[in-house]
């Protein structure tokens, strides 16, 4: 009897410590969700201030913190866009899309990259990818329309950018 109760016991006492480990593996992860948040957020309003340096040590340390997240990438990228160091730019754009083939907003990101580059080609199949993957995306049929202008097609760049606009009112036409 005695030793069923202290199997018994055991076993009351292994599953207590296998909950607390799983309570204290939960709460460690929250707190690094809100930690990554948190510095993305920061990333986001230093990139909005112009603040390159500090935007760009928020992401990496999203990325460190989450070496898979497809939004750090792009949004680090973006920092690099802006900076015109566009090889960077092109290279977070081309992780994002390797984590999450159904960004949008990463293959209308590295459109941009290989339109201020000339490669017309490239980012039109780009901003093309980005429309079959969000049909309403306003801003990737206003840079269609400009790539598409650029390489001659006047017609064709003037129907996105019409569409872009009736998708959005406050995109450019």
């Amino acid at each position: 009897m005695r030793a069923q109760q202290r199997t018994e016991r055991e076993e009351v006492w292994r599953d207590a410590e296998a909950d607390a480990l799983r309570l204290d593996s939960d709460r460690r992860h929250r707190e690094e969700v809100e930690t990554k948040r948190r510095v993305d957020q920061g990333g986001l309003e230093d990139k909005e201030r112009e603040d390159f340096d500090h935007a760009l040590a928020d992401f990496n340390e999203a990325i460190r913190l989450d070496p898979k997240d497809a939004v750090a990438y792009t949004n680090r990228g973006g920092v690099y866009y802006e900076q015109k160091d566009y090889n960077r730019a092109f290279a977070d754009f081309n992780e994002t899309i390797r984590f999450d083939p159904k960004y949008a907003h990463a293959y209308m990101r590295r459109g941009n990259v290989y339109f201020v580059q000339k490669d017309y080609d490239r980012a039109l199949a780009d901003y093309d990818e980005a429309i079959r993957l969000d049909p309403k995306y306003a801003l990737a049929y206003q840079n269609r329309g400009n790539a598409k202008r650029a390489k001659g097609d006047s017609k064709g760049g003037d129907g996105d950018l019409a569409e872009a606009a009736r998708l959005d009112s406050s995109v450019n036409k």
